[in-house]
């Protein structure tokens, strides 16, 4: 019998049966009321769609009536996830932590790379350094590492429940070993960084704590590693390209020295000690001539000196070479001893006649030395005149020259800036290129490892055994009621259609 809103006796539950063949107690039916236009009541009834009018003794009537199913779903729910528990693999997550300071060490003074001092981009230099962190490169240094390829839970052959007490084998898995454990250790591996802060954190997971420890450090080393060949790598494409440049600068520094080279040479502008020949020529012939001119004066007041200038002649009295000062010694002598003689024996004395004769001998003797010595005097004076008149020959020569050379040295020192120029940038790019090369060597990133990975005490899935047996049990009974209280509508939506 249907029982009514008001019953004051409860409806027997009967099972899930009894909903389907509408035996529930339902409300009673309310006839509908007459419409104002007799014309429109059929067309009302036609598009009218009326919810079922449910009370809250119905819905509990109805759980009632199917109480066993709701303790039989969830009982099989708690099983079931007592089961999952059981027996699905267990996970292990170990985190290790550390500081990725955008400001890499500064060891060379001129580095390649420019140190980022604002804060968003700090902050992106550091975000996107978090992504190298979980990167396939870096993963791909894990798996090398650890030989994750062999090993069943990243290989495609030991992932997910353990089937094996049923009887049913792991699906294999084809291609590359390698690229099958980077996939797989993708999905369980994770990064991200604290808020307001350059400190990262990274999460390994695998069925080994021990595993999922040695998974941590070897991703924080494999970035480690990543990154210093990252920047050697472009520290090396640099010195690539400046080593490409060096040849054709080198190229241009030879062209320009031969250009100077040559210029120097079909114009005669030989250098020697920094200075042009012709310039150093000129100053020793200004030297020469000074030299040259002394000597003419001296030469000229010697000549003036041992000749009488309203004569001509001779001037004895300034000749003093060794041979005169011997001579009017002798003659002084034998001077005196011949007026001794004509004063003791008289003037006719044959010894007074013999000493005239020597004084005489003797005077001859002084006259032609006199002469002599002006001879001497006058070639010196003669030479010296023309030493002077050459020199000075040559030094016209040698200004003209200077001045001519004057001309082509203003050609001569732009072709000389051209060739400093090309030489000193090929010398700063050779020394760059010498820098960068040994830049390639050093690793200036600045990470720093502050908390280690340790093998984790618990698991971080699946949780406890009575968590996801209650869940499962509490998920049973849900669904047992969600269908009941579905049905019981259904059946009162189609008993309100007749």
């Amino acid at each position: 019998m249907y029982s009514t809103i008001g019953s004051d006796k409860p409806a027997s539950p009967s099972g899930l049966k009894r909903l389907a063949r509408r035996d529930l107690p339902t409300t009673p039916r309310v006839p509908p009321s007459r419409p104002r236009e007799t014309e429109s009541a059929p067309v009302a009834r036609a598009t009218t769609f009326t919810f079922p009018a449910i009370s809250i003794d119905l819905l509990i009537a109805w759980l009632l009536s199917g109480f066993k199913w709701i303790v039989i779903l969830a009982l099989l729910g708690a099983a079931a996830g007592y089961g999952y528990a059981q027996f699905s693999k267990p996970r292990f997550t170990a985190t290790t932590d550390l500081i990725i300071d955008p400001a890499s060490l500064q060891v060379m003074g001129n580095d390649v790379f420019q140190s980022a001092y604002d804060q968003n981009a700090q902050l992106l230099g550091v975000e996107s350094k978090l992504r190298v962190l979980t990167s396939g490169n870096v993963l791909r240094r894990v798996v090398v590492n650890l030989d994750l390829a062999n090993d069943p839970e990243f290989n495609g052959r030991g992932d997910g429940l353990d089937l094996s007490f049923l009887g049913l084998a792991g699906e294999r898995t084809t291609g590359d070993p390698v690229l099958t454990a980077i996939g797989a250790l993708e999905k369980k591996i994770s990064a991200w960084r604290e808020e307001r802060s350059f400190v990262v954190t990274l999460a390994a997971s695998s069925q080994d704590p021990v595993k999922a420890a040695l998974i941590a450090d070897a991703a924080v080393s494999a970035f480690q590693t990543e990154l210093a060949q990252a920047e050697a790598d472009s520290a090396s494409r640099a010195v690539t390209a400046l080593t490409v440049r060096l040849s054709e600068l080198k190229g241009g520094v030879a062209e320009a020295e031969d250009a100077v080279a040559v210029f120097r040479r079909d114009n005669g502008l030989e250098a020697s000690n920094g200075e042009l020949v012709s310039t150093t020529s000129l100053t020793l012939l200004n030297q020469q001539a000074s030299e040259a001119q002394r000597t003419l004066t001296t030469a000229q007041a010697l000549y003036d000196q041992l000749t009488d200038p309203t004569t001509g002649r001779a001037n004895v009295d300034a000749v003093s070479t060794a041979t005169m000062v011997a001579l009017r010694t002798q003659y002084g002598l034998l001077k005196q001893d011949a007026d001794a003689a004509a004063t003791r024996f008289g003037p006719l004395h044959p010894t007074r006649a013999a000493a005239e004769r020597q004084l005489t001998g003797l005077q001859q003797q002084i006259n032609a030395e006199a002469a002599r010595a002006v001879q001497s005097a006058k070639l010196d004076l003669d030479q010296a005149r023309n030493a002077v008149a050459l020199i000075e020959t040559q030094t016209r020569n040698a200004r003209s020259t200077v001045a001519t050379d004057g001309q082509a040295q203003i050609q001569l020192r732009e072709l000389e800036r051209t060739a400093k120029a090309r030489s000193d940038v090929y010398e700063a790019t050779l020394a760059r290129a010498q820098e960068i090369a040994e830049r390639q060597q050093l690793d200036t990133t600045n990470i720093r490892l502050i908390t280690p990975a340790t093998p984790p005490g618990t698991r971080s899935w699946p949780p406890k055994t009575m968590v996801v047996a209650g869940a499962g049990g509490f998920g049973g009974a849900a669904l047992a009621i969600v269908l009941i209280l579905g049905l019981g509508l259904l059946a009162e939506f189609k008993r309100q259609r007749k």
